[in-house]
């Protein structure tokens, strides 16, 4: 688990991080629901929400949707927030083009669920 935070730091370029985290989803699709912590998976989801959030900010729309379709393949397997009503508008305005709106929405989601 630390090991994937420390590599997803050090890894140099946004096409290395994406890699890492396809990677994890990936393994995560091959594990039992209840085999990596759920705190684990809400760090991973979130970071991973918020570099494509970052990226739309700059609009870099090609990098933020990456990151962000990858957040939420990830979110499949984070049982404490996939079931937000957030999730289905998000995937509409990722769908309909409107990567800021879905960055803001994905912001405040994971905002709150720390609280």
């Amino acid at each position: 688990m630390q090991t994937l935070r420390t590599l997803l730091e050090l890894s140099p370029t946004d096409g290395d991080k994406i890699k890492l985290y396809q990677q994890a989803k990936e393994l995560l699709a091959g594990l039992p629901g209840s085999a990596y912590p759920d705190r684990e998976l809400q760090w991973l989801v979130s970071t991973c929400w918020n570099r494509g959030a970052h990226q739309a900010k700059f609009l870099r729309c090609k990098a933020a949707e990456r990151y962000m379709r990858l957040a939420l393949g990830l979110l499949e397997h984070c049982h404490s927030l996939s079931g937000r009503k957030q999730v289905g508008v998000i995937m509409f305005l990722l769908q309909a083009g409107q990567l800021r709106a879905a960055a803001l929405i994905g912001m405040q989601t994971c905002f709150e669920s720390r609280q």
